[in-house]
């Protein structure tokens, strides 16, 4: 996203912990308090000085009579009404932070499972390789529409942020295809329906050759996906009850007029006047503007959720079951202990080798997939620009997309027996195409 989003609020919890964190400015609510309480400390500093400096100003409010018990009250009440509402904003926010990685989950737990069910195919190979890609293109690109529809609604289809987001080799789609999904208004669910489509139409093929009650698991981790989708269609389509916030909008106002003229009875100096007047109108418009942010974590804000990061480690889980480490089929090797009771004597005495023993006795050049992706998530940090600057420069152009595409099958055509190259489907970070092209031609 950029430098600006370095502190996000659905980032890493120990970037935020720092004190570094307080003269973060982007996604802060500070500046927006700051706007409201400043004016009002100047008015009671103001106020004061007059009062003690002007008699015709101290003969005024010499008249008015104040009881600070009502005023208590009233700010009693509405730091309850702000705080309840930014705890409703908070909740919105968990539920859809919650819910899309829910929807991921369910959507990545169907394709695993109607990728598995390839593994007794009785097609030919090259079927099989092209439902698989086929059917991973599908996911990655509803998982990028389903972000996109998430989206606020006041931008055009072609100018939201999460059309940029990258698919996985999003050409290999048949133009008609492509077509049809950038006239249809319910893009999400065009594509639900073309992979339950696509699974039904090759159960006869000799594809899918799982039994019927076991297949059923896909439709219903795709059904579960799509019910995660339209309960965060809810938070990001229905808003707070607006009578509640305009309530709570004229409490707050109410509250900055009188605030001023109270601290002018409550204080017998003007600074002072100035500091807790300050001090009380930022903490209740501080709250206000948490609560106007988090209300809806759908978006490209700064305190929106990432869904950049979200379809990348979407994409890069789906790439997963195209890469042949997939196909592996796990098998006791010659050492392995057979017998309960000494399994049972080494859990005992607390002597089973861990990950990091076994690790350590493989060759060197096997790389750990933790520590690469931990690598690469850092140089993603590091590599931050100004987002509003910045956030097309990764947009690659489908011409060069489509050279480089056929520069690389060139490479490696395929021979006749066709063994299957996974790694042909591995995602080039920054070089994928996203929906962008095709949404624009």
């Amino acid at each position: 996203y950029g430098f600006e989003h370095s502190l996000p609020m659905c980032g890493n919890a120990n970037s935020q912990l720092g004190l570094l964190s307080l003269f973060h400015l982007s996604g802060s609510v500070g500046p927006f308090a700051l706007k409201v309480a400043l004016p009002c400390a100047v008015v009671s500093t103001v106020l004061k000085y007059g009062e003690l400096d002007c008699l015709r100003l101290r003969d005024i409010l010499s008249q008015v009579t104040f009881d600070s018990t009502a005023y208590g009250g009233f700010s009693a009440l509405l730091g309850i009404v702000v705080v309840f509402r930014t705890g409703q904003a908070y909740t919105r926010f968990w539920d859809g932070c919650s819910l899309t990685h829910q929807m991921r989950g369910d959507w990545f737990d169907a394709a695993s499972s109607i990728i598995s069910f390839t593994r007794l195919a009785k097609a030919s190979r090259i079927q099989v390789h092209k439902f698989r890609h086929t059917i991973i293109r599908l996911f990655s690109m509803l998982h990028a529409l389903s972000l996109a529809e998430l989206e606020d609604d006041d931008d055009e289809d072609g100018d939201r942020w999460a059309f940029r987001l990258r698919l996985i080799d999003g050409s290999g789609i048949d133009e008609a295809s492509i077509k049809a999904l950038k006239k249809a208004e319910c893009k999400v669910e065009l594509v639900f329906h073309w992979i339950q489509s696509l699974v039904i139409l090759n159960t006869e093929t000799g594809i899918l050759m799982a039994p019927s009650p076991i297949l059923t698991r896909a439709y219903s981790e795709l059904a579960s996906g799509m019910v995660k989708f339209h309960d965060c269609l809810k938070i990001a389509r229905i808003s707070v009850p607006f009578p509640y916030t305009q309530a709570t909008l004229l409490l707050l106002v109410m509250h900055l007029i009188l605030t001023p003229f109270v601290m002018v009875f409550e204080t017998s100096h003007p600074l002072v006047s100035g500091i807790l007047a300050f001090i009380q109108v930022f903490i209740l418009w501080s709250l206000h503007s948490i609560a106007l942010e988090l209300e809806n974590p759908f978006g490209a804000d700064a305190n929106d959720l990432d869904v950049h990061e979200m379809q990348h480690d979407m994409n890069n889980r789906l790439l997963l079951l195209l890469d042949p480490i997939a196909d592996i089929q796990p098998s006791l090797s010659e050492n392995y202990l057979w017998d309960h009771d000494v399994l049972m004597d080494f859990e005992k005495e607390r002597s089973m080798p861990s990950f990091q023993t076994i690790w350590e006795n493989l060759a060197g050049d096997v790389g750990q997939g933790a520590d690469e992706k931990r690598i690469r998530r850092n140089d993603f940090q590091s590599a931050k620009g100004k987002f509003r600057t910045t956030k097309t420069s990764s947009q690659v152009s489908l011409k060069s997309y489509l050279s480089k595409s056929r520069s690389v099958k060139m490479e490696s055509r395929p021979t006749k027996s066709f063994e299957v190259d996974c790694e042909l489907g591995q995602e080039v970070p920054h070089t994928t195409p996203t929906l962008s092209p095709w949404l624009q031609h």
